[in-house]
């Protein structure tokens, strides 16, 4: 039997935009998930302020960040393969707010 599971993470001093339109930030996409040593990044944009991209494992505690310049089809590979195993949380998003998804790193 398979189940499925949804992880939601509060980070304090973080607000998230409830609505892509506010962002600009569309079809967010990360794969492979789960992963051993590299992520893919792609998604739609349509504002022009850079992007920034944090990632967190399970405990909030920031392991990377990076900026991207503002484009319509972002895609960005990251190397993770020095993260230990486990649940991880990505945000990208800019000054209006961010989108969050998560990858598991086996």
């Amino acid at each position: 039997q398979v189940e499925d599971y949804a992880i939601y993470m509060y980070i304090p001093g973080e607000i998230t935009a409830s609505l892509e339109e506010n962002i600009g930030i569309h079809d967010l996409l990360i794969f492979p998930n789960p992963t051993e040593s590299f992520i893919s990044i792609h998604f739609d944009y349509s504002d022009t302020e850079n992007i920034t991209l944090y990632i967190r494992d399970i405990q909030g505690k920031l392991v990377q960040n990076k900026t991207i310049n503002q484009s319509n089809k972002i895609t960005s590979k990251l190397d993770i393969s020095y993260l230990e195993k486990g649940i991880y949380t990505i945000s990208v998003g800019n000054s209006n707010g961010k989108k969050t998804s998560n990858f598991i790193v086996k």
